[in-house]
C-alpha cells in the first residue's frame, strides 16, 4: 500500500503548528520573569573629607618702629678718619655726619666722597664761608626761593639778574637787592619785566608785605621751632610745604628736616633700600599704626601736613621703585634727630645738585 505523501496535515496540526510559533514569537518579545542575576561587587571606599577650619590663620604680630631698628644687624664700626671735619663743617653739621656714620656704616664711601659746600664752616679763610654766601638774610632766601620755582637753575639765574637792575645802585651795573619796601613800591608790570610771571609777582608781594608789617623776621625766623616757622611761611601764598623745608635746611641750617615729597630724596631712599633689602624685609613688620614719638616732618597746619606721599611704582624707565610713604618715615626716623644730614646723603646718592637748592 503506497503512502501518500502529499496528504494534507489535519486540522488539529495546523492549529498545534499556530500556537507553538505564536508562543515563541511571545517568548522573544516579553522577557522571563524569572529572579535577576546578581554579581557580587568590591563595595566603593568612602572619600574622607578634608575638614580646613575656616577661623583664618592669626597673621605674624607687627612690632613698633622703634624695635625694628634694634633688629638691623651691627657692623663694623668706620676705618676712615673723619677728624678733619671738625675743622671744615660747622660744628652741628660736622657731629651729623659723624652720627650718620655711627648709625648706619655702611655710607662711609657716599659720605667720604661726597662735599657738603652749604655747611662749611665759617672761616674768612674759606671761599664758601657763610660771610660769602649769595644769600645774606631771610627775606632775600625766601624772594629766590620764590624766583626758582618750577625752572631751571639758569633760567632762575638770569631772571634773578634781570630783577636786581630793577633796583639800581650807585657804582653797578648789577643793581642789589631789594628790601621788601623797594619791592612794594614797584609796580606789578616792572616786576614782570624781568621776566617773573604774574603770580610770581604776587607771591613776592605777599612775601614782602609779610616782613614790612613784621608777621616775619630775621630774628624771630632764627629763633622759632621749626614746626612755627613751617606754619607761618606756608600762610604765605606761594610757599609750600617743600620751600618752607628747604628753607629750614639751607638758611637756618636746621638738623632735623626731612621732606618727604622730594623726588630725589625718594629716589634716594630707593637706591637705599635696594642695596640693603634684610632692611626692607624688616620694615614689612613694622606697624606704621602706632605713634612715633618725637619724629614728624615739620609744621602742625593743614597746609604744612600737605606733602605729597610717594606712591609705590617704578620710574618710566623702571630703574627704580618710588618707596611707599611708610618706608620713606622708617628711613628718616632712623637716622633723627641728623634726617637733615641723611637728607643731603640722599641727594648725593640719587646724583641731585644741592647747590643749586641751595640758591633757592
Amino acid at each position: 500500500m503506497r503512502m501518500n505523501i502529499f496528504r494534507r496535515p489535519s486540522i488539529h496540526k495546523l492549529v498545534m503548528v499556530a500556537t507553538t510559533r505564536t508562543r515563541t514569537k511571545r517568548s522573544l518579545a516579553e522577557p522571563e520573569t524569572t529572579a535577576p542575576v546578581v554579581t557580587p561587587s568590591t563595595p566603593k571606599r568612602q572619600k574622607t573629607k578634608l575638614e580646613i577650619p575656616t577661623t583664618p590663620l592669626a597673621p605674624a604680630p607687627k612690632i613698633s618702629l622703634a624695635e625694628s631698628i634694634k633688629l638691623i644687624p651691627k657692623l663694623d664700626p668706620v676705618t676712615k678718619d673723619n677728624s678733619h671735619w671738625d675743622e671744615i663743617y660747622e660744628s652741628d653739621f660736622s657731629k651729623g655726619l659723624k652720627y650718620i656714620l655711627d648709625v648706619d656704616p655702611s655710607l662711609e664711601d657716599i659720605v667720604h666722597s661726597s662735599e657738603f659746600t652749604s655747611f662749611v664752616k665759617e672761616a674768612a679763610t674759606r671761599q664758601e664761608s657763610r660771610t660769602n654766601r649769595k644769600c645774606n638774610n631771610c627775606f632775600e632766601h625766601l624772594t629766590r626761593g620764590i624766583i626758582g620755582q618750577q625752572v631751571s637753575g639758569a633760567a632762575a639765574e638770569s631772571i634773578l639778574k634781570k630783577f636786581k637792575k630793577l633796583f639800581p645802585v650807585e657804582g653797578s651795573e648789577d643793581g642789589k637787592f631789594p628790601s621788601p619796601q623797594e619791592i612794594l613800591d614797584t609796580p606789578t608790570e616792572a616786576l614782570r619785566s624781568a621776566g617773573l610771571s604774574g603770580r610770581k609777582a604776587e607771591y613776592i608781594t605777599c612775601l614782602s608785605t609779610a616782613f614790612k608789617d613784621g608777621t616775619l623776621s630775621d630774628d624771630w625766623l632764627s629763633t622759632a621751632s621749626d614746626d612755627d616757622v613751617v606754619d607761618a611761611l606756608v600762610a604765605i601764598k606761594g610757599i609750600g610745604p617743600w620751600s618752607a623745608d628747604m628753607f629750614l635746611l639751607f638758611a637756618l641750617k636746621r638738623m632735623d628736616v626731612f621732606t618727604l615729597g622730594d623726588l630725589g630724596i625718594q629716589r634716594g631712599v630707593s637706591v637705599y633700600l635696594k642695596e640693603r633689602p634684610h632692611l626692607a624685609e624688616i620694615i614689612k613688620q613694622v606697624d606704621f599704626s602706632l605713634p612715633i614719638n618725637g619724629v614728624h616732618s615739620p609744621g602742625k597746619s593743614k597746609k604744612a601736613g600737605a606733602r605729597k606721599a610717594a606712591k609705590s611704582k617704578p620710574d618710566t624707565k623702571g630703574k627704580w621703585r618710588v618707596p611707599t610713604a611708610d618706608e620713606m618715615t622708617w628711613v628718616a626716623h632712623r637716622f633723627a634727630p641728623y634726617r637733615s644730614v641723611m637728607m643731603l646723603i640722599l641727594w648725593k646718592i640719587s646724583d641731585v645738585n644741592t647747590a643749586i637748592l641751595d640758591k633757592k
